[in-house]
């Protein structure tokens, strides 16, 4: 079986281009727009992770919100600014401990 021809001059890698696969996904990551006057003018994606009895919601604002899950009413639990800078993870959960990275720095918090 005869080989497809190539054009005249042009190198082999330029015959073939690698496939170009879309970015991953951000686990458990929602997007949220967030009011200017209250975030500081920061508005992006922002994270929604489970832990255990509650969700905790992080912003790019930094701000921290505990909510117990229901299908029929939102209630919020507490709220926390958790960092001066913008945060650009998900929060970790581990135990009574809460990791929360923002752009110099990673932050222990202790949930008592």
């Amino acid at each position: 079986m005869p080989k497809p021809a190539r054009r005249r001059g042009a190198p082999r890698s330029a015959a073939r281009q690698p496939r170009r696969h879309p970015p991953p996904r951000r686990p458990a990551a929602a997007k949220v727009k967030a009011d200017e006057a209250e975030a500081g003018g920061t508005a992006g994606y922002g994270s929604v992770v489970d832990a255990g009895s509650v969700l905790l919601a992080l912003s790019p604002a930094s701000q921290l919100v505990v909510f117990e899950p229901s299908d029929k009413e939102f209630k919020q639990l507490a709220s926390y600014k958790v960092a001066d800078s913008e945060t650009f993870a998900y929060p970790i959960a581990s135990g009574n401990r809460l990791f929360i990275k923002d752009k110099d720095s990673v932050t222990l918090w202790t949930v008592e």
